[in-house]
């Protein structure tokens, strides 16, 4: 918006005064488009994890994030913490699963 406006007149209509005004219009500038790298979604993924986890909201927590422009698109600065509980094996049962790339861009970002 530009600094520009100016009060063209004042009137009266229906017995309320008005004013009537002229702002220049400024075109904005051109926006890119932006995507979230596999660890910005992996912080999404791990806060809505933490918020079942912990019957809280989630909200504050994605407000809170601080995104940063990368080569492999958006990043978060901050990333939730979230403590996994214990892993259990079961005898004769190997447990594996690498967890998938989101989840492993955002493990390899953790400071």
């Amino acid at each position: 918006m530009s600094d520009k406006i100016k009060t063209d007149g004042v009137g009266m209509a229906g017995g309320t005064e008005f004013k009537t005004v002229t702002m220049d219009y400024v075109k904005p500038a051109r926006v890119e488009a932006m995507t979230l790298s596999d660890q910005a979604l992996g912080a999404v993924m791990m806060a809505l994890q933490r918020s079942l986890m912990e019957q809280s909201d989630i909200v504050p927590v994605l407000k809170g994030f601080e995104f940063v422009n990368s080569e492999h698109g958006l990043t978060v600065r901050n990333p939730p913490v979230v403590n996994q509980p214990e892993r259990h094996t079961f005898v004769g049962i190997e447990e594996e699963d690498d967890g998938g790339a989101v989840f492993q861009a955002y493990v390899d970002d953790l400071p």
